[in-house]
């Protein structure tokens, strides 16, 4: 999975201390899942708002998770369909997701 490290996330003028993006230790060193960021690396609005719903602090794993298996409801991934799938849209399946819990 394409990351970006700590000194790539400041080298875009991004806090890495951001508790609203996936944090994941891989290999010893801590990554940031790079569908999270716009081509300019400045973090997407829609991860963070869905990321803090799904408690991404207590879980980055299960999150991670969430925004890279296919979801059946839309027939793909939901971090292949940002920009494409309405931000509302996302939103709605998360809060779904949380329901099913």
């Amino acid at each position: 999975m394409p990351a970006l490290d700590a000194d790539e996330m400041r080298g875009h003028g991004h806090d890495p201390e951001d508790p609203d993006l996936i944090r994941l230790d891989i290999d010893g060193r801590t990554r940031w899942p790079a569908f999270q960021f716009a081509d300019d690396g400045a973090p997407l609005q829609i991860v963070r708002t869905i990321n803090r719903m799904l408690d991404v602090a207590d879980d980055p794993v299960g999150v991670t998770d969430w925004w890279l298996q296919r979801n059946s409801r839309i027939g793909d991934a939901p971090a292949h369909l940002i920009g494409t799938l309405p931000d509302e849209h996302l939103i709605a399946l998360a809060r779904t997701g949380l329901s099913d819990t």
